[in-house]
């Protein structure tokens, strides 16, 4: 839950609190990236002032993430099985 909602405020960026969380939790083990922890970092910033402004600005920073990790997945020839 995020910090304000105890003194009863609400915005979006308490859901980008929330969805930060959710990131790390579902990737801290999995994916440790110096990207994805600043990401992390940023949604999950005690003051919403500090946060991403709106989920867009969140799904720019995942979208650039994802077109790197492919990039390199396919420069690098990760996971390949042959």
């Amino acid at each position: 839950m995020a910090p304000e909602r105890s003194k009863g405020l609400i915005d979006l960026r308490s859901d980008i609190y929330s969805f930060g969380m959710l990131l790390d939790e579902f990737l801290k083990d999995r994916l440790a990236s110096e990207r994805i922890s600043s990401i992390i970092a940023r949604a999950t910033q005690k003051e919403p002032f500090k946060r991403y402004s709106s989920m867009s600005d969140v799904k720019v920073e995942i979208d650039r993430l994802y077109l790197e990790f492919t990039y390199n997945e396919n420069r690098y020839n990760i996971g390949c099985t042959r």
